[in-house]
């Protein structure tokens, strides 16, 4: 259970100004994004054609980039009926 000060300290933490991401941290990111694209458009075009292989590609989507493939692989996914 969180004490007053504790909850206090978590405040001050979430009320402090953030620095701007690095530009580092901003090719990162978008390097980041870029694979997950790929690998969801290949999931995409199997979803045509090979439904039971795109199910598993969209798996090992979820396993690597977790959320951070949603909400396009939840889209598929349905799409397919994973």
């Amino acid at each position: 259970m969180m004490n007053g000060q504790s909850l206090a300290k978590a405040i001050e933490f979430l009320d402090r100004t953030r620095a701007s991401p690095s530009t580092a941290d901003l090719q990162c990111r978008d390097a980041l994004y870029s694979r997950i694209d790929a690998e969801l458009a290949r999931a995409e075009a199997m979803t045509r054609q090979r439904a039971r292989e795109a199910r598993s590609v969209l798996a090992t989507i979820d396993r690597r980039y977790g959320q951070l493939a949603a909400p396009r692989s939840l889209e598929l996914r349905a799409r397919i009926g994973a």
